[in-house]
């Protein structure tokens, strides 16, 4: 009986050793990481293509599509109701 406990015991035993050797390694790999990024921003090196950048002019673009389609809606709006400052039309209907 004591060679089933003694195994049962080197099993559970193993899981805490397990999980302790992945978190260092985790944190040596974290590390080595944080010094080559280190490394790089002592050179200047920019990152390829700052995403900060792309959505800066992703949102602004869709604020200029947006604002173009409210004056579209506006304008329409405008005809339909004849009090746009432009020549009256005739109306189809």
């Amino acid at each position: 009986m004591s060679g089933r406990r003694r195994r049962r015991l080197l099993l559970w035993s193993a899981l805490p050793v397990l999980l302790a050797l992945l978190l260092a390694a985790k944190l040596l790999s974290a590390a080595w990481f944080s010094g080559q990024a280190s490394s790089a921003f002592a050179r200047g090196d920019a990152p390829a293509g700052d995403p900060a950048d792309s959505q800066l002019e992703q949102l602004r673009e869709a604020g200029q599509s947006a604002q173009q389609e409210r004056n579209r809606g506006l304008q329409r709006e405008d005809y339909l109701k004849g009090t746009g400052s432009g020549p009256l039309t005739d109306k189809p209907w």
